[in-house]
């Protein structure tokens, strides 16, 4: 019904179909609309077409998995200790599902975990040193990045013998078992034959004896 001055009535509210929150429709809209916002349309949308959305989330996965995956690379590196987190609290609180999801993809997990390991030769090296440093209670800590930056520094080539011919590796110049630290400061690159030699000597006293 028009108003005294000739002008449209106002429309009354309407219940939201989703959240049941009262709206008016949009101006110059019919009475159909049904929904407050986008969103609710979206989660009744949803909520009501569980098949549709599993296929079309099944299809997207398929059609994005290098998008999805460079993604995730990017959201876990800059939110590692959150991405942790919550893979570890997901994990607990889905043994059985993830138990079963390992048995049925055994062979895929074995070679993305083996490939992870290939590329990532440093950061487990990192890691197995921190372990130990924190067993001795030395403490410290270093990442993959610093140590090749340290390998840089020192002209990738081992501190003892002076060869860059052979691959380095990771030497505490005071050893852990000896009260070293695990920090970037404490490590020397050094060919695996030196580092065995020098066992659980510091650098200076191995550099000390004639080879």
């Amino acid at each position: 019904m028009p108003t005294s001055d000739g002008r449209p009535s106002p429309s009354a509210p309407d219940p939201c179909a989703y959240c049941a929150a009262p709206f008016v429709p949009c101006s110059g809209r019919d009475r159909q609309q049904r929904f407050c916002s986008n969103s609710c349309r979206s989660v009744w949308w949803r909520a009501t077409n569980p098949e549709k959305k599993a296929t079309y989330n099944a299809w997207y996965r398929a059609a994005n998995s290098e998008k999805r995956t460079a993604y995730g690379a990017v959201y876990r590196a800059a939110n590692r200790e959150k991405a942790t987190t919550y893979n570890a609290t997901y994990r607990a609180a889905n043994r059985e599902k993830a138990a079963a999801y390992y048995v049925a993809n055994r062979e895929k997990h074995d070679a993305s975990v083996a490939a992870w390991r290939r590329a990532n030769r440093a950061s487990i090296v990192a890691y197995t040193h921190r372990w130990r440093a924190r067993r001795a209670g030395n403490g410290g800590s270093y990442t993959a990045a610093e140590w090749r930056d340290k390998c840089a520094l020192l002209g990738n080539l081992c501190i003892y013998c002076g060869r860059d011919d052979l691959p380095l590796t990771v030497d505490h110049k005071v050893p852990l078992s000896r009260g070293g630290t695990n920090y970037i400061e404490n490590l020397a690159p050094a060919c695996g034959s030196c580092n065995s030699r020098k066992h659980n000597r510091t650098a200076e006293e191995f550099l000390a004896v004639p080879a």
